[in-house]
């Protein structure tokens, strides 16, 4: 799961990145996961990706 979390981040634009609940969203719609934004931010932190707040000024 952690590994579509990244793979979706990767894939998003760098001057408007999604939030974690778009995220949770796009798991759902692309590959058929229902998770909670918690757990989206859970798997992200574990992966050393900042927030969508932070990605956008990177």
């Amino acid at each position: 799961m952690q590994q579509l979390i990244i793979k979706l981040i990767e894939e998003e634009p760098p001057n408007k990145p999604n939030s974690d609940e778009q995220i949770a969203q796009l798991m759902k719609l692309r590959f058929g996961v229902a998770i909670a934004r918690r757990t989206v931010v859970k798997y992200r932190n574990l992966a050393g990706i900042d927030s969508s707040h932070t990605r956008q000024r990177a």
